[in-house]
């Protein structure tokens, strides 16, 4: 979804609390609603985290306003403006307009030992969604990667869901990942389905996550080239869990999801490449 046009607002009008309306947290402590320029608020790093420039340009990439948010700030008692939790956003937001006014939840007659206190309940007191959760949130919200997850598994009569059997995919993000992955739209995830079955049937072990990203990846770096009932027939020399040991094997330390991946399309590629020459061997 586009951007809006942006204006010289980051935040939709509202009419702010009046002092009378702030609501009391302790003796001589409050907290309420205002709206505040963005180059108002000051940051200081001892009850912040570093400075991340590269979340910064991540924020710039995805940056729509409807999604900026409540910035958390501490009116300290000479009238100046802290960040609590929000840096990032303020920083971006200033980038997008100079003359940006964010939402905030205002603190008055926090010590520095409160705001410090604060920003860590507000950043280790949350609960992710799950995989699951996120990727269904994604499918209502209309989100590409999602729609092309779900109309791919359909494709295959296959759905997602918290555990794996015949016709429910469980490695949500390992899908999520192999989509991703398909910047042609060549329907990677899909292919990637139906030859994991082919191979070894509609069962739980066919969608598992190593299995399939290892099928992905060799799938996308030899489509002109792959006989796809030579894959399939070496697919079935071994079990899933016998494939997901020999990817166990040739990454350090048993290695993370994305490393055993790797792992396992080198094995596939080696078990394709036997006995065949260099010109229809897989790169």
């Amino acid at each position: 979804m586009a951007d809006p046009p942006r204006s010289t607002r980051i935040t939709r009008r509202k009419s702010p609390l009046s002092p009378a309306a702030r609501r009391a947290l302790a003796e001589g402590k409050s907290k309420g609603f205002e709206e505040i320029f963005a180059a108002e608020l000051r940051t200081d790093h001892r009850v912040q985290r570093t400075f991340d420039s590269r979340w910064a340009n991540k924020l710039v990439e995805d940056w729509q306003t409807l999604h900026v948010g409540v910035i958390l700030v501490s009116r300290r008692a000479d009238g100046t403006m802290y960040i609590i939790d929000g840096q990032h956003r303020v920083y971006v937001a200033l980038l997008m307009d100079p003359t940006a006014i964010m939402d905030c939840v205002v603190y008055e007659g926090l010590s520095i030992e409160e705001e410090a206190l604060v920003f860590l309940y507000h950043n280790t007191h949350r609960k992710r969604p799950s995989v699951l959760d996120e990727y269904n949130i994604a499918l209502t919200a209309g989100l590409d990667w999602a729609i092309t997850m779900n109309e791919e598994a359909l494709a295959r009569g296959l759905t997602y869901g918290a555990s794996a059997s015949s016709r429910q995919i469980a490695a949500i993000a390992s899908c999520r990942r192999i989509v991703r992955w398909d910047t042609a739209f060549t329907g990677l995830l899909r292919d990637t389905l139906m030859y994991s079955e082919l191979a070894f049937g509609a069962r739980p072990e066919a969608w598992e996550a190593n299995v399939l990203q290892g099928i992905a990846r060799v799938i996308q770096h030899n489509r002109a080239k792959i006989d796809y009932s030579r894959l399939v027939e070496k697919l079935r020399s071994h079990t899933p869990v016998h494939w997901q040991a020999m990817a166990l094997q040739g990454t350090k330390g048993g290695g993370g999801s994305v490393s055993r991946s790797i792992s396992m399309a080198r094995a596939i590629k080696e078990e394709y490449n036997k006995r065949l020459g260099q010109p229809r061997k897989l790169s």
